[in-house]
């Protein structure tokens, strides 16, 4: 035995031989592997590393490449109670940095040190996906949110932290609209399979397997249904560049991107929770349509409960003939598989998110060629987000115009918002495509505390903000471009007056350039420097050439990077000093 192999038990290492065997290609359990190394030994070590090798066949260099770019793996121990806080945009403006006093007061240690008995750590963390919630934190795979100060150091003293969540459902009511995937969120026991097929479930899937798959795709063409993850690219259309079999033969694969990590959006993460099926249900419909016999989910690892949830889903649907060998008795067959994630926001990227798949850090590829014709595993792949997949079982039994009728001319149906900040109710909140911003913050009540509104972010943290006299713009992709914004992932992110707009920008910058992949040179030192230049302004030593700077660096980055985040740092700050000038200069 020699001295990597002896780190591990024998029913230890047999679970890690058997991720290497799950999926189609070997190195696709490498991430799965290494979160079991991580749980087991609190770290991830070089001996764990090379021992982890041998069994997918890969260099060690490679591994410890993947250990060392996820900020899930550690290389020094954690605590057993393993504490992450969230400071992203929602949870800092709820008070994440006094959150972090009372952890290092009642814990005795700083960030990213375990207590000497070994029981807990604490670190802050990117965007934990519970901004309604805020301010969040995770225990080991557990979401906490809604926590106060005093109840965390109660809890901390008994030696656990309860989930607080419980206190608020996150799902909106009381307000009147047109709703597709939550108008049956009010159903107890919904993420049951018995539940979903007696409010109509799999209807969609069996209508779907009575059209011809070129008949399907035109059906989605007809609903104008858009990418909702961000890129709003046209469903039906991305379904329709995807090579014939006869010219490109062999496995094709569909992947539901559920690695939903953008700060101020957590829809993916409701809509899992509780209608699972109604994933399951689209992702066999887009698999159906493309010839695909594997489907994948790739879930963000901090969605610890979500994962379970859907990992019973599959299960249910496995044994009902839904999932698998001749589904409803038709000649279609199609697994389904889920995959974690390990804490990198630049996954959610579907070049990157395939990477990740594949075993590799979640470097983003230089289209093209694009993954409908070479994704995972070089096959031709879809890619769709949760919310796009769930659309699919109401429009393939409504039919396509239907569905393009809710919406607007160019966007059908609806969309479900993320909305958090300084909102009274905070949740998740679904509307027709173009409804009024207005309308959407006035169903969350408003502004809380009867303060005045100053801002909106529409689309989540790397989407352009608006002032208060922008808030009637039509919620679309088009609606909110004319107003040089983006719809982005519906993340709607409201500020009232008392906030600084130049600390706004510094914490959506800090958290871009963590993220950043450090592939393309102008996005990992631009946003390093930009996050610099904004920390000397906050601290009222800026000199005269940093707010040319800060619009410098920014062109200097856009368009000249491979994905979307090096854009982004450009954008997003020159956007607050377009519009909220003085809160830049006053730190001067």
């Amino acid at each position: 035995m020699n001295t990597s192999e002896a780190a591990f038990t024998s029913e230890q290492a047999a679970a890690l031989k058997a991720w290497a065997s799950y999926y189609p290609y070997k190195p696709m359990g490498l991430l799965e592997a290494l979160r079991l190394v991580q749980e087991w030994n609190l770290c991830v070590k070089p001996e764990h590393e090379r021992f982890v090798a041998e069994i997918f066949d890969l260099p060690a260099s490679r591994v410890r490449e993947v250990a060392t770019f996820f900020p899930f793996f550690t290389q020094e121990p954690t605590g057993k109670k393993r504490i992450g806080l969230c400071h992203g945009l929602s949870c800092a403006m709820a008070g994440s940095s006094a959150m972090a006093s009372c952890l290092e007061k009642n814990l005795g240690v700083p960030p990213f040190k375990s207590t000497p008995d070994g029981r807990f750590s604490f670190e802050e963390m990117e965007c934990l996906g519970a901004c309604d919630y805020a301010p969040a934190l995770l225990v080991n795979e557990t979401l906490v949110g809604a926590a106060s100060q005093e109840s965390i150091a109660a809890s901390l003293g008994q030696g656990d932290i309860p989930d607080f969540r419980s206190r608020r459902d996150p799902v909106a009511q009381g307000y009147e609209t047109t709703r597709i995937l939550t108008r049956h969120f009010n159903e107890e026991r919904l993420a049951e399979l018995p539940v979903y097929r007696s409010l109509g479930g799999y209807q969609g899937l069996e209508k779907a397997l009575s059209l011809s798959r070129i008949e399907l795709i035109e059906e989605v063409k007809k609903s104008n249904l858009r990418g909702l993850g961000g890129a709003g690219f046209p469903t039906g259309m991305k379904w329709a560049t995807v090579p014939a079999d006869g010219k490109v033969p062999g496995p094709r694969y569909v992947v539901a991107n559920a690695d939903e990590s953008e700060p101020g959006c957590f829809k993916d993460r409701v809509l899992i929770e509780r209608s699972p099926h109604q994933l399951l249900e689209g992702l066999l419909i887009a698999a159906y349509a493309i010839g695909a016999k594997d489907a994948f989910v790739f879930i963000r690892g901090e969605y610890g409960i979500q994962y379970r949830v859907l990992r019973k889903a599959v299960a249910e649907a496995e044994k009902a003939g839904l999932v698998g060998g001749n589904i409803l008795g038709k000649e279609f067959s199609c697994r389904v598989r889920i995959m974690r994630g390990a804490g990198a926001y630049i996954s959610g990227l579907d070049t990157a998110l395939l990477e990740s798949m594949e075993g590799k850090k979640a470097w983003p590829r230089q289209p093209p060629p694009f993954p409908t014709v070479a994704g995972l595993m070089g096959r031709p792949t879809v890619v769709n987000n949760v919310e796009t997949l769930s659309m699919l079982p109401a429009i393939a039994f409504n039919g396509g115009e239907w569905f393009a009728k809710i919406g607007v001319p160019k966007c059908g149906g609806t969309a479900v918002y993320s909305v958090s900040g300084h909102v009274e109710r905070p949740g998740v909140y679904e509307f027709p495509m173009g409804a009024p911003l207005r309308r959407i913050l006035e169903a969350a009540g408003g502004v809380r505390d009867g303060k005045k509104l100053k801002a909106v972010i529409p689309g989540g943290a790397s989407t352009p903000v608006l002032s208060s006299h922008e808030i009637d713009v039509s919620m679309d992709f088009e609606g909110l471009r004319g107003v040089g914004s983006f719809l982005g992932a519906g993340g709607v992110i409201v500020l009232d007056e008392t906030v600084n707009m130049a600390e706004v920008a510094h914490n959506i910058e800090r958290f871009l350039a963590h993220e950043s992949c450090g592939q393309c040179t102008p996005c990992r030192e631009g946003s390093e420097w930009t996050v610099r230049i904004l920390e000397r302004i906050l601290a009222g030593r800026g000199v005269g050439g940093d707010l040319p700077n800060l619009q410098r660096i920014g062109e200097n980055i856009t368009g000249k990077v491979i994905c979307a985040l090096g854009d982004t740092v450009g954008v997003v700050t020159r956007g607050f000093m377009k519009k909220f000038p003085k809160d830049f200069e006053r730190h001067g």
